[in-house]
């Protein structure tokens, strides 16, 4: 749909900005598409660099800014699914519009993905999921309270080597 929707020309530079483990940046890149992915969660570039390496791909990821300075003016298209906008006070917000203005190139386009709306996400939520994956075990519970705030919690066990870890 990006492709589509967008009119995306393989010699345009992308920016997936808020990339996460790069799901989206690495299909776009297996697709012949120029595409650098950033977060500011340093484990989830990690991550996105194991699963850029199993899927063959070949781009850069970042979870510093610092190099946005050489790439003022050069983005033809800088998109964002799903950015957590709720972690973010007023003042940030501003300053992010502003970086995304100075990446863009003239006549780049800027793509601003919502994750879901709260009446969406309460629709969906409270959730409980198991499932197993390479031999562990996970839970995901991820409910919402009665001041419309989210908690995630999950669960990784690993029987074999009787381990269990947690994240909230």
């Amino acid at each position: 749909n990006l492709i589509h929707n967008f009119k995306l020309d393989v010699d345009d530079l992308i920016l997936d900005y808020g990339c996460g483990v790069g799901k989206h940046a690495i299909c776009l890149t297996k697709k012949g598409y120029n595409v650098i992915g950033y977060d500011i969660s340093n484990h989830y570039i990690k991550k996105a660099k194991e699963i850029m390496e199993y899927e063959g791909a070949k781009l850069e990821f970042h979870h510093s800014t610092d190099f946005f300075n050489t790439y003022y003016g050069r983005f033809d298209f800088i998109y964002t699914i799903a950015f957590p906008f709720y972690y973010l006070d007023e003042g940030s917000i501003g300053s992010l519009f502003s970086l995304i203005k100075k990446l863009l190139a003239d006549n780049g386009q800027f793509l601003l993905g919502f994750p879901y709306t709260r009446e969406n996400r309460e629709y969906f939520l409270p959730r409980n999921k198991w499932e197993e994956k390479n031999g562990l075990l996970h839970l995901t519970d991820e409910e919402i309270d009665k001041e419309g705030k989210r908690t995630e919690r999950y669960i990784v066990i690993d029987i074999e080597n009787e381990s269990v870890t947690e994240w909230i």
